[in-house]
């Protein structure tokens, strides 16, 4: 998708998500272009929002992995970051973590990616 096709579908579903807080297909749609475009405090506030609302069933292996890559290709990889922002968003990755597996105890695939 073209970066401003990108924005512009972010804008959107951010103001779907804002007059429809509990549909939560929402809230999954953003968490992809979040992922795409790799915001990925955004990510982390989408997915906790699946878990308040109990839409656990909707968080998988296959999504934490891409959490974890959006982590890497953001602050690992990039030169850009300070060691203190690395520090403060692995914290907020291994919490996301913790909070999926709170809901998902016996995923072992996701106990594995921690």
């Amino acid at each position: 998708m073209q970066l401003g096709k990108l924005k512009e579908a972010q804008s959107c579903l951010e103001h779907a998500a804002k007059a429809c807080r509990e549909n939560w297909k929402i809230w999954e749609n953003l968490i992809l272009l979040y992922l795409q475009s790799e915001n990925f405090m955004r990510v982390v506030s989408s997915i906790r929002r699946l878990i308040a609302m109990k839409k656990t069933d909707r968080i998988n292996v296959h999504l934490m992995i891409k959490v974890a890559n959006c982590f890497i290709n953001k602050f690992i990889k990039s030169a850009v970051e300070s060691e203190e922002s690395i520090t403060r968003n692995t914290k907020t990755l291994f919490d996301l973590f913790d909070k999926v597996l709170d809901v998902h105890p016996k995923d072992p695939a996701i106990l594995k990616l921690y």
